[in-house]
């Protein structure tokens, strides 16, 4: 019989499942057995001095590494010091994964070390959020906050492990362990859809490609290269989007700035967004003439037609909608429009 309890069981998931090898927070009583399984399993534990810097730099990981950054937090006080961070992830939509301990399960109510209501303050900021109450299912329960975090338009997990699940002891032979998937599942546009925006592209005379966070989430620099030097279009890459391509490509307006791309904008008559929400930095949409035709890619639905009408809207992970894209694109070269 091999025995091992509910914080070693937790690290054994995420090393021998998720390949975790790095994670960042602070210790506290309620996840002891949880940090004791880092140092069995050999994860590299980052120690930070506040609970904010350990989801933030959780989150720098996931940009860097491409995969989701782990961070753990303790109850109460540990817990609220992390809100910030993963108000941030929340609304970067980057998949995080974020551990954190709570006051015993057979004291609630009774006013124990640190006890607060911290399921109702984390779901409104979170893509999901549950407690485990069996320590036979802590892996399974891991397997599903990875999948939330990674799957269709990514975002930070909260999973609530109390002391009294880690602390108990289980025969290992006993506990299903999930295997983790190899690939996520990304929706595709329609055919017709595609061709239409395809005839849009062949017919553009002053185009824009403009890229956002989803497109350095879907790993698109190869098919973002093929089309952008197929079609000929200028572009600009923002936020996590930017690296892509490097900012000296020669269809690159990035040595203008947001001026430039202003300027670039309100001049265009075909607008490529993929991957980039129409937010306060695009001025909620404003700023594209009313007779721009849009394109707009991204893995969220709601997000095709939110605060500008989309001519065609492509659903789906932007890597997956480009390499579709390409042999219904006409080979094109828009070089007097980027040098006006």
């Amino acid at each position: 019989m091999n025995i091992i309890n509910g914080g070693h069981l937790a690290v054994k998931y995420l090393k021998e499942v998720e390949k975790i090898d790095t994670v960042f927070g602070i210790s506290g009583g309620h996840i002891e057995s949880i940090l004791d399984g880092f140092t069995e399993y050999n994860i590299r534990t980052i120690d930070v001095r506040h609970e904010q810097a350990a989801v933030m730099a959780a989150h720098a990981w996931t940009i860097y590494t491409g995969q989701p950054g782990v961070c753990f937090l303790t109850a109460g006080p540990g817990f609220t010091n992390g809100l910030t961070g993963i108000v941030n992830a929340y609304l970067e939509n980057t998949p995080l994964v974020v551990l954190c301990g709570r006051a015993p399960l057979r004291d609630d109510l009774k006013g124990a070390l640190q006890e607060m209501n911290q399921m109702d303050m984390v779901k409104p900021i979170t893509k999901w959020a549950a407690t485990c109450y069996d320590v036979n299912r802590i892996p399974e329960y891991l397997s599903i906050a990875f999948r939330y975090a990674r799957e269709g338009r990514p975002g930070p997990v909260f999973l609530e492990l109390p002391p009294d699940i880690l602390n108990v002891s289980v025969d290992i032979s006993q506990v299903p362990m999930p295997v983790s998937p190899k690939q996520s599942s990304a929706i595709c546009s329609a055919e017709e859809k595609l061709k239409q925006a395809a005839e849009i592209i062949d017919n553009a005379k002053q185009p824009l490609f403009l890229g956002g966070t989803g497109l350095g989430l879907s790993n698109c620099s190869v098919p973002l290269q093929q089309f952008i030097e197929k079609t000929g279009f200028p572009f600009m890459l923002m936020n996590y989007g930017r690296g892509a391509l490097p900012d000296n490509h020669h269809l690159s307006i990035w040595d203008c700035g947001n001026i430039g791309m202003n300027v670039t904008l309100q001049q265009a008559d075909v607008i490529i967004a993929a991957g980039l929400r129409f937010n306060w930095i695009m001025q909620s949409g404003e700023m594209i003439p009313p007779g721009a035709k849009v394109i707009r890619i991204d893995i969220d639905p709601h997000e095709i037609n939110r605060n500008r009408h989309a001519n065609v809207g492509l659903v789906g992970d932007a890597a997956a909608i480009l390499t579709q894209l390409i042999p219904l694109v006409s080979k094109n070269n828009h070089q007097e429009w980027l040098q006006t």
